[in-house]
């Protein structure tokens, strides 16, 4: 048996590997890369701005971790970009887990069998890519794998893995760095785990995440999965990340003018998901989302506040009957536009695959909505 078909072996297998790992990672992001790569099958979101001096912006990141199998962690991170540093800490036991970001906040998240919508471990992806073989299982089935050579990494012995997106596949954006046309990974035939891996776009590698110490199957003391709260540390419930409402609910809970457009010809179908992502300590700007079912992708983003991505995007500005807005758009018929406007007090941004003048006349358009009550 060859040592790729050894490693998928231990993945696809029955039994876990090992019990406990714990050790350091390393990343390193070139967001600039990052943000532009358009590989397996990523879609452009409308035109971004350039660096004004040109100089890249590269983040890194330190991990330490303890994991004991199959669902208690501890993760310490210490972020690095543009000269801020930030540390955090993750703690999962069982269903319960524990954030504390750098300012102090902490989140909580308790097993509750009636809660619906079980907000994320914060960073847990930051392990499974490396260790969770039901992770990278996920992750192969959108992958060509092709064994290049033999390496060290970690103080192990792993084998060199180039791998391809497959046509027509789909890899989600937090399970592998988004956009590559090709990974390389080395893998540890013995444990199933992927130790490092790096991901490239027209030649260029945008993003390293790499295992630099591991032990695996030491003992681990209990207390490192559990968190007692600090002095004068307060802890808040962890809010999911979207609720699915109506759009009578919508209506009466919004602190805003819920807006929908009048004409929707262009869009192929009425039919539309109500979603509303509440405020959160890491994304603090509540905001509401119209999903239409169609013939064209097609979502609204509606908040009492302005996007943030406003400040991201190169943007153009029109006029349509009477109302101002701005386009951005990414210049291919792969892409996705997106329109900004503000409209009653609303602030309205609008993502879609249409063509320019369609999209513009469908966000003209847009009025309050009215409730059937």
């Amino acid at each position: 048996m060859s040592e790729l078909g050894r490693f998928l072996e231990v993945v696809y297998g029955p039994r876990e590997a090992f019990r406990t790992v714990q050790g350091t990672l390393r990343q390193w992001r070139n967001k600039d890369l990052a943000e532009s790569a358009s590989g397996g099958g990523r879609t452009a979101m409308g035109r971004k701005k350039t660096g004004a001096d040109g100089k890249p912006t590269i983040e890194t990141a330190e991990l330490s971790f303890s994991l004991s199998m199959p669902n208690r962690l501890r993760i310490e991170k210490t972020d690095t970009c543009e000269e801020q540093v930030h540390a955090s800490l993750v703690v999962v036991n069982g269903d319960q887990w524990w954030f504390r970001d750098h300012q102090g906040h902490v989140e909580l998240s308790e097993s509750k069998k009636e809660q619906r919508h079980k907000p994320p471990i914060p960073g847990l992806n930051n392990i499974e890519r490396h260790f969770y073989a039901a992770s990278l299982r996920d992750y192969f089935v959108g992958l060509s794998l092709e064994q290049i050579g033999t390496v060290e990494t970690a103080g192990r012995a792993c084998i060199r893995l180039r791998a391809v997106p497959r046509a027509g596949a789909r890899l989600w954006p937090h399970w592998l760095p988004y956009g590559a046309e090709e990974y390389e990974f080395h893998a540890d035939p013995e444990r199933g785990a992927l130790l490092f891996g790096a991901a490239q776009f027209g030649g260029e590698v945008f993003e390293i995440y790499e295992v630099t110490l591991v032990k695996f199957d030491e003992p681990l003391d209990d207390a490192l999965f559990s968190y007692s709260p600090m002095e004068g540390e307060q802890l808040h419930a962890a809010e999911p990340i979207a609720e699915r409402l109506t759009l009578e609910t919508a209506i009466s809970r919004m602190p805003f003018v819920v807006l929908v457009p009048s004409r929707l010809s262009a869009i192929g179908g009425e039919a539309f998901e109500v979603m509303y992502h509440p405020p959160r300590l890491r994304s603090p700007r509540a905001h509401l989302g119209l999903m239409y079912r169609g013939g064209h992708s097609f979502w609204i983003n509606q908040a009492g506040t302005a996007d943030p991505i406003m400040a991201k995007m190169e943007w153009e500005q029109f006029e349509r009957h009477g109302r101002q807005m701005a386009l951005s758009d990414p210049g291919v018929d792969a892409g996705m536009r997106i329109v900004a406007l503000e409209q009653d007090g609303t602030h309205v941004t609008i993502f879609s695959d249409m063509d320019r003048e369609q999209l513009l006349e469908i966000a003209s358009s847009l009025m309050p909505a009215k409730s059937s009550g």
